[in-house]
């Protein structure tokens, strides 16, 4: 593998080259026109993936998203099991609350609206 081309220091020129490192010289170097035409599109329109393939493409890659963006790969196993049962217990009980208590609380919040908009709370049957 050819090394990194970096720009160094000036002071960097008065060490001496490491004999173990290839110099730019013994490299061989790379022919650019084999994937000059390789672009993510071409590959993304290969008609060779079917329906099933392209989801399950996309699914992986929706993962590997999520897990490079909150650093959930850098877990080990036992933690992404606990951190997915944490975050799941969470999300239940977000959706719980959703759905049975938000609906009750529709009514004071649409009592408080109108008390807040017009100054008067909405008659009730009498």
């Amino acid at each position: 593998m050819c090394p990194v081309k970096r720009e160094l220091p000036d002071c960097s020129l008065l060490q001496t080259p490491n004999p173990h490192r290839p110099t730019q010289s013994t490299c061989k170097k790379r022919n650019p026109s084999l994937l000059s035409n390789l672009t993510l599109t071409s590959i993304l329109s290969i008609p060779m993936l079917t329906t099933s393939s392209r989801l399950r493409h996309y699914l992986w890659r929706r993962k590997i998203l999520i897990e490079t963006t909150f650093a959930i790969n850098a877990l080990e196993p036992w933690e992404k099991m606990i951190f997915f049962s944490v975050l799941s217990l969470l999300l239940f009980l977000l959706f719980r609350g959703i759905c049975r208590i938000f609906p009750s609380q529709l009514v004071v919040v649409q009592q408080r609206a109108a008390y807040y908009l017009w100054g008067t709370t909405p008659r009730t049957g009498h």
